[in-house]
């Protein structure tokens, strides 16, 4: 059964941050190397902040049990030791149970006419 350290994910993120200051930086003192790192900028930043916000919605969603921790199961957050707060995947009765709980969801969104709302 895998394992997700979540402290080792925030940290992955904590450092896609600290690179986003310094991006911003680079481009709000005008001390880009080139002027193609220049207007490159924007873009990396928009992009690192999009990974930023994804990466801590799907820690929000595991940390509130609503998805399947293997889902973020990456080599930057596997656990080395039993330290820090590290989360198991789901087991098959729990899979199933929560397809059987979408699948009820959808059926009864189906008869109501209105598609559901996604986070």
């Amino acid at each position: 059964m895998k394992k997700v350290n979540l402290g080792f994910e925030l940290a992955e993120v904590r450092s896609t941050a600290e690179g986003v200051r310094v991006l911003s930086d680079l481009l709000a003192n005008g001390n880009a190397p080139d002027e193609v790192t220049e207007r490159a900028l924007p873009s990396r930043i928009s992009a690192a902040l999009s990974l930023i916000i994804e990466r801590l919605r799907l820690c929000e969603r595991v940390a509130n049990d609503s998805m399947n921790p293997l889902m973020i199961c990456a080599e930057h957050n596997a656990p080395v030791d039993r330290t820090g707060l590290c989360v198991s995947e789901w087991d098959r009765n729990r899979i199933q149970q929560e397809r059987e709980q979408e699948k009820r969801r959808l059926g009864f969104e189906a008869r109501r006419g209105r598609p559901r709302r996604r986070s």
